[in-house]
């Protein structure tokens, strides 16, 4: 095979990579925007349960400190 034919192949095969490349960065962001909005929705909805149950801490961390504390 001569050079000009195997650079030829080798740039095809370049632009082939750069597309998957870009599809993978688009699915990254997507997922990535999805995980955000997750988080905003999770952490208003923790801070209603805190208004709700008028506590300073969510479930996980007062169960937490709960066995932080020390016996008396």
């Amino acid at each position: 095979m001569s050079l000009a034919a195997e650079a030829a192949l080798l740039e095809t095969r370049l632009l082939i990579l750069q597309e998957a490349l870009d599809t993978v960065d688009a699915r990254i962001n997507a997922v990535s925007d999805a995980l955000c909005r997750l988080r905003r929705s999770a952490c208003s909805a923790d801070g209603a349960d805190h208004a709700e149950h008028g506590s300073a801490f969510g479930r996980d961390e007062a169960v937490s400190h709960r066995h932080d504390a020390r016996p008396e």
